[in-house]
């Protein structure tokens, strides 16, 4: 439904990226959902922390252009929001390998 309001009422410059965005929010609920069904609840949980962040998009989204000092342009929107994406698939990766990033190591003797 986003992807059709996108492209016939919405900002002509951010139905790419509404499209993006609504691929990858179905593409993360379908992956959570499948391991979850295989039982392996460890991805379940990962996959549900990527689709959940995705869906949170529009709601930052909405929370910074409210703001007074946001983007006031139509591209700069779009700009806001494509990092929104980004950072919607880098931070909980970060939040899931925590651990092994900063995970002390043992020495070898």
């Amino acid at each position: 439904m986003a992807v059709y309001l996108s492209f016939t009422h919405g900002i002509r410059t951010m139905s790419t990226e509404t499209t993006v965005q609504s691929l990858l929010w179905v593409l993360t609920s379908l992956m959570a959902l499948r391991a979850a069904r295989k039982r392996n609840f460890e991805v379940h949980r990962q996959w549900v922390m990527r689709s959940y962040a995705v869906t949170l998009i529009f709601v930052v989204n909405r929370v910074i252009l409210a703001l007074p000092f946001a983007p006031t342009t139509d591209v700069g929107a779009e700009r806001l929001t494509w990092t929104l994406v980004v950072g919607a698939m880098f931070v909980p990766q970060v939040i899931i390998d925590w651990r092994q990033l900063f995970a002390q190591r043992k020495p070898l003797i």
